[in-house]
């Protein structure tokens, strides 16, 4: 009964945010560009919100990159209007960050894999925001990835042989 109890306010709870949703796309669609800028990040913040209530990771993974795409927007629109759009990758990677915040403080598990493509986004913005050293070795990341897989491809092999034994 309880399970019960705990779906139906999460089917009232969802519904709500679709709601609300429908609501700032529909008005949105009418704002003025300038306001018009922060639809995404409320969007995110509200996905972000339904997930943390819900104690429920589904809705906080897109609240997450949605809540980056609000972040990289106001940067680049609001913020560094003269900077390179790399600037973007940097707002947006937070969001990426924020996903496995969020799952570490309000659900039952961790999601420690956005934070691989926070550091992706993080080093392509960082490289094409300020180049130097920092483009050198995005070059470089470029031609040489592939020797991560043979890596873990030896490593995997290894680790077969070693545990059949």
């Amino acid at each position: 009964m309880n399970a019960l109890k705990s779906s139906n306010r999460h089917e009232l709870l969802g519904g709500g945010v679709l709601i609300l949703l429908g609501i700032l796309f529909l008005v949105g669609q009418w704002l003025p560009e300038r306001i018009g800028l922060f639809i995404p990040l409320l969007v995110g913040l509200l996905l972000l919100t339904w997930g943390i209530v819900a104690r429920h990771v589904g809705p906080i993974i897109p609240g997450g990159i949605v809540t980056g795409v609000g972040i990289g927007i106001l940067l680049v629109e609001l913020l560094f209007p003269q900077a390179n759009d790399a600037i973007f990758l940097l707002g947006f990677s937070l969001g990426w960050v924020i996903i496995t915040v969020a799952s570490a403080l309000f659900t039952k598990e961790t999601h420690w894999w956005p934070l691989i493509v926070a550091a992706i986004m993080l080093v392509v913005g960082a490289a094409a925001t300020w180049g130097g050293i920092l483009m050198t070795l995005l070059t470089w990341t470029g031609s040489l990835w592939p020797l991560a897989l043979i890596i873990i491809g030896i490593y995997l092999i290894l680790r077969h042989n070693t545990a059949t034994k």
